[in-house]
This record gives C-alpha cells, sequence and structure tokens, in this order.
C-alpha cells in the first residue's frame, strides 16, 4: 500500500515537472521561470542570432541554467554556454554566428532550436523552455554586363562578373567554383570551372567570328555550406560584321575620288577661267 501510494505521489509530481507539448518543459511552480526571445524568428546563415534569456531561481545556490544551440530538441547542440548560476532573477543577452561556429547543412534552409538547460534538477538536466527559428542560406546574384550588350565579330572581349549575396553585398561567394558555358549560335563553344577570387569576382574572355549570329554566357553555382544555388545566362547583341579589307577598299576609294573631284575641279576651273573670265589686251603700235 505504502508501495502505491508513494508511485502515485511521484506521478503527480513528474505530471507537475513536465509541461504538454515541451514549452516550459522542466516548470516546477513557485521554483524557476524561464523564457527566450529573439530579435526575430528567420536569419540568413552569416547574420548573428541575438537571444534574450529570461529565467529566475528560487531553489537552492546549486541551481544551474546553460543555454545552448541545437537542430533539435535535444542534449546534443553544436554550441552549449558555461553553466550559470541560479538562485536569482537574470536577463542575460547572447550574440552568436553560424559562420564562426562552423556550421552547415544541405537544404536551403532549416529549423534550429535554442534551449534553455536546467542543471542538475530532481531527474537531471532538463529543458526548460526553447525556441523555434529558421536559418537560411544566403541567396546568390550575379552582376556583370547589361544583358544583350552589343559586341562586335572578332573582336576580344574580357567580361568581369561578381558573385554575392542578394540581401547583404559585403557577403560574396570568395574562392569557390562556378561553372561557365560560352554559346555561339546556340551551340557550345568553351565550358569550364573556374575559382571565384577572395572579392566573388572572376572574369570571362569571348570572342565571336564572322559567322556569329548569337552569343550567350551560362553560369552556374551549386549549391555550397552558406549559399543557395544559381543558374543565370547573359545574352549578347552581335554587331553588323564588316570586312576589314572591304573598309580599306572603301576608305581608298573615297580618297580618291576625292582627288580626282578636286582635280577636275582645278582643270575645269582654269578651263572656265581663261575662256569667260581672264581680260585681253590688244596690242597696237604707236608711230611717232
Amino acid at each position: 500500500m505504502r508501495t502505491m501510494y508513494g508511485t502515485l505521489l511521484f506521478l503527480i509530481f513528474s505530471f507537475q515537472f513536465h509541461t504538454i507539448f515541451g514549452v516550459t518543459i522542466g516548470e516546477q511552480p513557485n521554483l524557476f521561470e524561464a523564457s527566450i526571445t529573439t530579435d526575430k524568428n528567420e536569419y540568413y546563415i552569416y547574420e548573428e542570432i541575438i537571444a534574450n534569456f529570461t529565467f529566475s531561481s528560487h531553489i537552492t545556490v546549486e541551481d544551474y541554467f546553460s543555454f545552448a544551440l541545437a537542430p533539435n530538441i535535444s542534449f546534443n547542440p553544436i554550441f552549449e554556454s558555461e553553466p550559470v548560476q541560479g538562485n536569482f532573477s537574470i536577463s542575460k543577452i547572447y550574440e552568436f554566428s553560424l559562420i564562426a561556429l562552423n556550421y552547415t547543412f544541405d537544404s536551403s534552409f532549416m529549423p534550429l532550436y535554442i534551449l534553455l538547460y536546467y542543471r542538475n534538477g530532481l531527474f537531471g538536466d532538463e529543458i526548460c523552455c526553447f525556441k523555434l527559428i529558421s536559418i537560411h542560406k544566403a541567396n546568390l546574384e550575379c552582376l556583370g554586363p547589361e544583358n544583350f550588350t552589343e559586341i562586335q565579330p572578332n573582336t576580344k572581349y574580357y567580361f568581369d562578373f561578381l558573385l554575392q549575396a542578394s540581401e547583404n553585398p559585403l557577403f560574396p561567394l570568395k574562392e569557390k567554383q562556378i561553372t561557365y558555358t560560352i554559346k555561339y549560335n546556340d551551340l557550345i563553344f568553351d565550358q569550364c570551372t573556374i575559382l571565384t577570387d577572395a572579392s566573388g569576382s572572376f572574369s570571362i574572355e569571348i570572342q565571336p567570328n564572322k559567322k556569329t549570329l548569337s552569343c550567350e554566357i551560362w553560369i552556374t553555382v551549386n549549391t555550397s555550406e552558406y549559399f543557395s544555388s544559381l543558374s543565370v545566362v547573359y545574352h549578347f547583341k552581335i554587331g553588323k560584321y564588316e570586312n576589314p579589307a572591304r573598309k580599306y577598299l572603301i576608305l581608298i576609294g573615297m580618297i580618291s575620288i576625292t582627288i580626282i573631284i578636286g582635280i577636275s575641279s582645278i582643270y575645269f576651273g582654269l578651263k572656265l577661267y581663261n575662256k569667260y573670265l581672264k581680260r585681253s589686251y590688244q596690242i597696237k603700235t604707236l608711230k611717232i
């Protein structure tokens, strides 16, 4: 009978200790209270997460609390603070960076839990409370020449490109592999994989020939630890091809015509002058 009575008391106390759905898991009425707030609920991976932990403990001076980051509600965090002694009320702000923690994930976004642990409770370590946030990879944008920039056949061009976060230009895709494909007349002319530099920049050389009617540069970036994937196409307008030899012949022809016209003008001008404009004088002999 005593055993059954003790078991019943244990179950009642356990029910008070654990609340439903884990919003305040481990809360002991009139013993301690805890809450977690953040400046927002969604973050890009390059942003610092600011969390405010507020908790009050009125049990003993041997109470300790720790905050943690974990991909799920568990005691396997990716980061955990040093224990803070309880038996007081405190509001503490923490700032942390996932990049500084070298934390990566495969999908474009993932949920992340900010947790507050109560150490050495009646049933061992407990999770006092948690807050769910979401972490997103940065979206890439590619800066380069304006679309349908006009280029001339048989001319070499170097175009510069820059890959960076569309939400934050100070966060570039530095020293990562990208693939580019050059197409002339919808046919692949060249395909190459290169590295961006420390500022997220790279250059591509093109030189269409006189038979080129269309030119495109395809740039592809596969998903990385901090960025989502990207695929972008640059179209170029091909100017009318003019044969250099033909240009020289036209130039020589124009010079020749100008010279001929000039000489003819002088010749006919002199003829006109001698015939109509030149004054003539009769010479008579005077006898004295």
